[in-house]
């Protein structure tokens, strides 16, 4: 019996599928629900692959879980709106509750750059229906009660806005797909990718191959590499993100906003009884580092403490590290290059793959179904964009 069909056996699964007609690389929030919006569109056999032993266990585990409006792109502020109207019936729809708490975002502006650049993105947004709004320090401090506010030129605020459970999420997406019929296949790694002319063929993994005329890179952080294997050159690239939680510690009697620093990018919010902080390093390069650097939380905590003093008595108690796959616009990548058109991205989130996984599995599947995306034009989010220079702008990242 071959190796790869006993370890099958062990495994209660059956062998690998000779032939598929979707292959999707990655079982994380994107792709568990590209898999599900291809299944609800009868798409055929849909085989998901994810390297680690459960789906949702890579980036998706690790993020902040953050959801907002508050976008300084048009085409992020549209995806987000999207993406958030599906949150909002998705304890319903899916029968998978998420913790989605509408506590609301809150970005801080310093510097009158700052300021003026928060104005524009919130006259923006309000064009484009996001209820966000222009406040006062003032105001922000009602919010949260121990913010420093004598620096702040401005503020804005969504109620809209909040956080979710992204394990959840992604859970809810895997189990409805798998009620239609979509395979997940957990502890398979992706060697290879077979190509013939311009197009893929099949893909290679630890547990044997299979044929499909259609596959949807959706590995985040490994999307340059999955790339690679089919002979594109996927502008994205990983970096480590780091979040602190404290012991037990409040801000307010209700639920704090995800609050950012624009100035720094310093942030927090509630988690469970505790606070969790977050803050870039800026000068860390591209690496698939998932180490919590406890070196850096001084860095953190100084920030920390000029914009909420009273974090001074509070205790750290734990921490993690993910990875982002950021490109160079912060802006995704949907759809294919023109030399490789059946081998489809769904990456480059740089940080947003919770906030617009809804939208990006919706128009994924309708350029793949239909031949272009509908719902949504996403035709500025292009692979090609990078290369032919024609780059977004997206000031509210962190």
């Amino acid at each position: 019996m071959p190796a790869n069909l006993q370890q099958e056996m062990r495994r209660g699964e059956a062998p690998m599928p000779e032939t598929a007609d979707v292959v999707i690389i990655g079982g994380g929030i994107i792709g568990a629900s590209v898999a599900w919006s291809l299944a609800r569109r009868q798409a055929g056999r849909i085989v998901v692959l994810e390297k680690e032993k459960h789906t949702g266990r890579g980036s998706t585990a690790y993020s902040a879980g953050g959801v907002r409006e508050q976008f300084s792109s048009e085409i992020n502020i549209l995806m987000s709106h999207y993406s958030l109207d599906v949150y909002a019936r998705f304890s319903r729809e899916m029968d998978q509750d998420i913790d989605y708490k509408q506590a609301g975002y809150m970005f801080l502006a310093s510097t009158k750059a700052t300021a003026q650049a928060l104005i524009q993105s919130v006259a923006l947004q309000n064009r484009l229906g996001v209820d966000s709004c222009i406040i006062t320090a003032a105001q922000a401090r009602e919010h949260v009660r121990d913010l420093f506010v004598d620096d702040i030129q401005a503020a804005a605020y969504n109620a809209r806005d909040g956080y979710v459970d992204p394990a959840s999420i992604c859970q809810g997406y895997v189990q409805r797909a798998r009620d239609m019929g979509v395979e997940f296949r957990t502890s398979t790694t992706v060697t290879g990718i077979n190509v013939q002319g311009d197009r893929v063929t099949g893909v290679i993994t630890s547990d044997g191959q299979v044929g499909t005329d259609t596959v949807v890179n959706a590995c985040g952080p490994y999307l340059r590499e999955i790339g690679e294997m089919a002979g594109v050159d996927v502008p994205a690239r990983p970096y480590r993100r780091m979040l602190f939680i404290t012991e037990e510690f409040s801000l307010s009697p209700n639920l704090v906003p995800l609050t950012i620093d624009m100035t720094t990018g310093f942030y927090f919010r509630d988690e469970g009884r505790g606070l969790m902080i977050g803050l870039a390093n800026a000068a860390e390069p591209s690496s698939f580092n998932t180490t919590l650097d406890w070196d850096y939380l001084p860095t953190i905590l100084e920030h920390a403490l000029h914009r909420i003093p009273t974090v001074e008595d509070a205790e750290i108690g734990k921490g993690w590290a993910g990875l982002y796959d950021i490109t160079p616009d912060h802006h995704a990548l949907l759809g294919a290059f023109p030399e490789r058109p059946n081998f489809y991205l769904a990456g480059g989130f740089s940080g947003h793959g919770v906030m617009h996984a809804p939208a990006a599995a919706c128009v994924i599947t309708e350029i793949i179904l239909d031949g272009v995306a509908s719902t949504l034009d996403v035709t500025s989010l292009a692979p090609t964009r990078v290369r032919e220079g024609r780059l977004l702008h997206e000031q509210n990242v962190i």
